[in-house]
């Protein structure tokens, strides 16, 4: 029996970005580690199964359609699997489109991944006729199932399955759902030889991979935008493992740039013993290890300040970041989201800036959520820049396995509008209304944010005072007419506002240190963060770093 030879497409994140606190860490790759649950789980559960089929090729960097037919030619591919995420699904369709004519041989398609809408979608496979089954949640039984159907082991059926669709004879079969715990074992060092197999690949020999490590699966929380298990259920489970050696072997192929791809982060007592073995390998054995992001735990707050204090104390992460999308109750009970009050949040952080002044803070807050007003924006600002720490700020982009995407009664409770706007290849669907705010109170929400980021970020407690200028523009209206007008045109938009912040601070040059003036409009567009991320002065107290923008 011929083996089969499957290739893995999913095209991941690159940073090219030159990030100063990040050194040398100018050109990431983000490493799906969908394979290697794969395998491991078939390993443990089907062994006899191994020996029959390959990860021959894992990509992923983004191919022309040409450039990936020219893969599969050359390693005599069978199966092509793709892992499709919000970043890369509208890339990788285009990919497949039509396909199968310009293949010399007949290629099996098979996609997973968040993106896949079969549960929200029941015309998904028609829409996309190259892909013959379409796996809708956790992977691993249906891998086995797609494996035994295609080795002619045991034909594919609703009663034996679960999570995948497929067509039958013009009709969409899709088996039911279930939550696949993964409680045992560890794809890292089980599956290793695929992580060898792309380190040492020359192919990636001028990128660091990025890894996302996770030892749990769930999410115990229903938060409105988030799509976490597709929606489809809040269970958790947590991997019994020796995480030790999971991190030993990382460590030893140099895979040391991390992500904490777990949903809490610290919910579990164990997060912590993970956190000092990643410090204690660090020191004991050289790994230089990098948490490039986090998902934190967002009611577990001790145990996560503690994990915290670990990475910034061990310098494995040359910054901190947390996630609260917002700091007001009504916008957080408009999302479901459970956490801490602010007034307790603020003081965690401010006890963990007190040990370690040097390193940046930081916080997400997601712009244009059910409750946001001008003033609660305004409130954020004022609030958290004071402090001295950073605010990076996305915009809420409805996701179809989410809540906001599926749920018709949330949408119409919050009296939802969005627009459709892309990103480059990146297609993507925001909110631009809700029951609280109008589109021109969402583009403030933007002139603000936007001028924060662009000039601003360097000097954090300077902003709020900004703020003020800008609310008492006279051509405020004019600003926001301006953003509105162009309000689905991202590119553009930040143009808008560059040219906004640039004419408030000539409306009131005399209020400005002169030095920050002369900086501003010597670099005029070209000024602010240009495309740094997370930085600023630290060491210095908010009074130094206002009087660096203003005269008083």
């Amino acid at each position: 029996m011929k083996k089969l030879n499957i290739y893995f497409y999913s095209p991941g994140f690159t940073n090219k970005r030159p990030v100063e606190e990040f050194a040398n860490r100018t050109k990431t790759l983000f490493l799906n580690p969908t394979p290697l649950y794969l395998h491991s789980y078939v390993k443990r559960n089907e062994p006899d199964l191994l020996d029959k089929f390959e990860f021959t090729r894992l990509q992923y960097l983004p191919l022309t359609t040409e450039e990936l037919i020219a893969d599969i030619e050359k390693y005599d591919i069978d199966v092509l699997a793709l892992s499709v995420y919000t970043w890369n699904n509208v890339h990788v369709m285009n990919n497949i489109k039509g396909i199968h004519d310009k293949l010399t041989k007949p290629v099996k398609i098979i996609i997973g991944g968040p993106n896949v809408m079969i549960t929200r979608d029941e015309e998904y496979l028609n829409n996309h006729p190259e892909i013959e089954f379409a796996i809708y949640a956790q992977g691993e039984g249906p891998f086995i199932s797609v494996l035994k159907h295609y080795l002619g082991l045991e034909k594919i059926s609703l009663l034996k399955s679960k999570n995948i669709a497929w067509m039958d004879q013009g009709k969409l079969k899709k088996a039911d759902y279930e939550f696949n715990k993964i409680t045992v074992g560890s794809p890292v060092v089980e599956s290793r030889h695929l992580l060898e197999q792309v380190v040492n690949d020359p192919y990636y020999k001028d990128w660091i991979l990025h890894f996302p490590y996770e030892t749990s699966r769930g999410c115990p929380y229903n938060c409105s935008f988030c799509d976490w298990t597709s929606g489809l259920s809040h269970k958790v489970s947590k991997r019994k493992f020796a995480y030790e050696e999971e991190l030993e072997t990382l460590g030893q192929l140099g895979i040391t740039d991390l992500y904490m791809a777990d949903a809490n982060f610290g919910l579990f007592p164990e997060d912590l013993g993970i956190a000092e073995a990643m410090a204690r390998l660090k020191k004991e054995k050289g790994y230089n290890f990098w948490i490039h992001g986090n998902n934190f735990s967002k009611t577990k707050k001790d145990q996560v300040f503690k994990i915290a204090d670990i990475f910034v104390g061990a310098k494995i992460t040359p910054y901190i970041k947390f996630s609260i999308q917002d700091i007001n109750e009504e916008v957080l009970n408009n999302i479901d989201r459970p956490d801490i009050a602010w007034n307790e949040h603020i003081k965690y952080i401010l006890k963990l800036k007190e040990k370690y002044p040097e390193t940046v803070m930081a916080l997400d807050i997601i712009k244009g959520l059910p409750g946001q007003t001008r003033d609660t924006w305004e409130t954020i600002f004022n609030e958290i820049c004071q402090y001295n720490i950073q605010l990076d700020v996305y915009d809420w982009e409805i996701i179809a396995n989410s809540p906001a995407g599926y749920d018709k009664e949330y949408q119409k409770r919050m009296e939802l509008k969005t627009m459709i706007r892309y990103n480059g290849e990146h297609k993507q669907e925001d909110v631009i209304e809700t029951l609280s705010y109008t589109i021109r109170d969402y583009a403030y929400f933007t002139l603000l944010y936007g001028s924060y980021s662009e000039f601003f970020r360097n000097n954090t407690p300077a902003f709020p005072k900004f703020l003020t200028l800008v609310k008492n523009s006279v051509r405020l209206d004019e600003f926001v007419d301006t953003i509105v007008e162009d309000i689905a045109d991202k590119k553009k938009i930040k143009h808008i506002v560059q040219d906004a912040a640039l004419s408030v601070i000539k409306e009131n040059i005399s209020v400005f240190n002169k030095k920050f003036v002369v900086k501003v409009l010597k670099n005029d567009k070209k000024f602010g963060n240009n495309g740094m991320h997370l930085i600023h002065k630290v060491l210095k107290s908010p009074e130094e770093l206002i009087n660096e923008v203003f005269k008083e």
